[in-house]
């Protein structure tokens, strides 16, 4: 950000985006040394999961509980789970799974209900898939070694 301009403190503190080996995205490469704010995070990659209250299993949750101490995919598909498992057996890295059905998750993240984020450790959004691909596996099997930079 240029000296002299200013920033909400929600961009200063999560609102914003960055690009490294470790984010796989389809947007054009910027410097790596410059960080975009951003105005609302949409499971952009190179941000922050969304946090969100959503109904699950009968209990209203923050999407962020979701996440575990490794990988999470988030999805609304469970066709995705053949794929984080075959993933998981291919790169051994342990990917989660979690499935929301809540029709607010879509809106915000503009994912399809068969589209995917993969959430690094940190709680970053390292890869989206915004519906569901041909191949699931072969898709991810790609992304996850860049996110791991191997």
């Amino acid at each position: 950000m240029p000296a002299g301009e200013e920033c909400s403190m929600f961009q200063l503190l999560i609102g914003y985006r960055y690009q490294s080996a470790a984010v796989v995205t389809d947007q054009p490469a910027v410097d790596p040394d410059e960080v975009q704010l951003v105005g609302e995070l949409c499971g952009q990659p190179g941000t922050r999961t969304p946090h969100l209250w959503i109904s699950q299993g009968g209990q209203c949750i923050s999407t962020l509980d979701l996440l575990g101490p490794g990988f999470t995919l988030l999805t609304g598909d469970e066709r995705w789970r053949d794929a984080v498992a075959a993933a998981t057996r291919a790169l051994g890295v342990p990917i989660a799974t979690q499935c929301l059905r809540d029709e607010a998750w879509f809106a915000v993240t503009g994912l399809a209900p068969d589209g995917a984020l993969l959430v690094r450790p940190d709680d970053f959004v390292g890869w989206r898939c915004r519906e569901l691909p041909a191949d699931p596996t072969g898709v991810l099997r790609q992304a996850l070694p860049r996110i791991l930079c191997r």
